[in-house]
């Protein structure tokens, strides 16, 4: 598996890996762009809708003539039957495709930031969800996500609209192999797209939610949990942080 090249935007805003790339022995950079990865990152658990990633791959691969790489990242706990069924399937992909698909789910996967700046669309089919974090560990890489419209995920990722240019990603309105493919398809005809890829990043990245909104909605809920309502909060001001792909910087 490799990773193209970050664009232009990406290095100009200066983010944390804008150069890096992994590659495989036989490819060159002539075939980066040809090639799309998508990426999921996180448990393989029901609730993550890993199962609509293993039924659709196949049938992608074979549509798009391997010009598309599937990586699925996160460790199966096999003594769950949903993610025995996941691993077995991943595990036949894999074995097919070798080229076009890499899921190692007796690993922990320990690459998730290399994923989340270097993937072309991040993959949540999760079946709910009720914030998400991983969206916005997409966003801010500048990485669109293909998602499930519930929760947490239909008010942070939104359908691109190509007649206006607004919006994130693009959203599944059911929760099944066709709405997953097809999403799937409309991300893969964006692409082909320069210009309107270029603004899907760009709209992308600024949509991710700063850590600072999110430390400080955490403090409002602390001081309600705890009965203090009649409280203000404190107007020191809070430490920014600044969530790049997955890790914290102050």
């Amino acid at each position: 598996f490799f990773f193209k090249q970050k664009t232009a935007y990406e290095m100009q805003r200066g983010l944390v890996g804008s150069e890096m790339c992994i590659r495989d022995r036989v490819s060159t950079q002539s075939t980066w762009d040809t090639i799309l990865v998508f990426a999921f990152v996180g448990r393989i658990v029901a609730q993550k809708g890993v199962n609509l990633i293993c039924e659709a791959a196949e049938h992608l691969i074979n549509k798009y003539n391997g010009k598309i790489q599937i990586i699925v990242g996160g460790p199966a706990n096999r003594r769950d039957p949903y993610a025995a069924s996941c691993a077995v399937s991943m595990e036949y992909l894999a074995g097919k495709y070798p080229k076009s698909f890499w899921a190692a789910p007796n690993d922990f996967f320990l690459d998730g930031s290399i994923v989340n700046l270097g993937a072309d669309f991040g993959m949540m089919p999760s079946a709910f969800e009720p914030g998400g974090i991983v969206q916005h560990e997409f966003f801010v890489g500048g990485t669109p996500v293909i998602a499930f419209k519930t929760g947490g995920l239909k008010d942070s990722v939104f359908e691109f609209q190509w007649d206006t240019n607004e919006g994130n990603g693009f959203l599944l309105d059911a929760h099944n192999r066709g709405a997953f493919i097809y999403a799937v398809e409309r991300a893969y005809g964006t692409y082909l797209d320069k210009q309107k890829y270029k603004i899907l990043r760009e709209n992308s990245f600024k949509s991710t939610m700063d850590g600072a909104k999110v430390t400080r909605e955490w403090c409002k809920e602390f001081y309600r949990s705890v009965s203090y309502t009649h409280l203000t909060l404190p107007t020191i001001p809070l430490v920014q942080i600044s969530v790049v792909a997955g890790s914290a910087k102050k």
